[in-house]
Formats: C-alpha cells, structure tokens, sequence
C-alpha cells in the first residue's frame, strides 16, 4: 500500500518498511516539486536552519557511505571521476609544492661546498633518500 504523497508524513514510521519509508519521502518531495537532490544541496548549504542537519551529515560516516553508494554505481562513478579529475590534480601538485618548499632549504648547498671531494664521495641513497 502505497500513502498518498501530502498525507504521508502523517504515517508511523514504525508500520511502515525502510522501502516504504522511503518512496514515502521521496513521494512528499514529488509533491513539493522537489527532487532528492534539491533537499540533499539546499540542506547542506548556508542557511544556519540546516546546522544540526549538516552536523550530523559531516560528523559520521554519512558523506563517506554517500560518496561510496555514488561510486558503485556505473554512472555515479563516471560523474564523479570527472568532478574529481582537475580537482584530484591541483590537490597533489599542491601537496608536493608545499613538500618541496619544505625541504627546499634542506637541499640548498653554496657553490664552496661542491667541492671534488665531496662529488666524488656522493652517494644518493645515503644523501638524499
């Protein structure tokens, strides 16, 4: 038995299975002219209404189980990969700038230290790695 989309948030929860649950949910946003979607990005966003929401969405596993579903999925996962793409490529050429100016002046050395003696002992493994 399907519940009508306004009535039903007047259902107990507690007769009703998680499917139904659901397609009850998603059947009351129909009828508001809403998509899943809609809810998930409106409550996520600025408004401080949404606060204990996106605490609690943020806080747990929820995002990382959400960003799972989206992957096993053939098309979440294509959608997302191209989301990540250019985003995945600044993310490590920053790491490895902010790694590199942190050994930078490690390996620094003035010209009166390469000296013969010390080009002949160099050893890379020793020395840099």
């Amino acid at each position: 038995m399907q519940p009508s989309p306004p009535l039903s948030w007047m259902l107990n929860p507690a007769y009703l299975t998680p499917v139904q649950q659901c397609i009850a949910v998603l059947e009351l946003l129909q009828s508001m002219c809403m998509s899943p979607m809609d809810l998930l990005v409106t409550s996520l966003g600025s408004d401080p209404a949404y606060k204990t929401y996106q605490d609690g969405f943020y806080r747990g596993s929820g995002l990382d189980h959400f960003l799972n579903t989206v992957e096993a999925d053939k098309r979440g996962s294509k959608r997302l990969r191209e989301w990540m793409k250019h985003r995945a490529i600044s993310m490590v050429l920053e790491i490895v700038d902010n790694e590199v100016n942190e050994l930078r002046d490690e390996f620094q050395m003035s010209v009166e230290q390469v000296t013969p003696s010390f080009l002949l002992n160099f050893n890379l493994k020793k020395q840099v790695v």
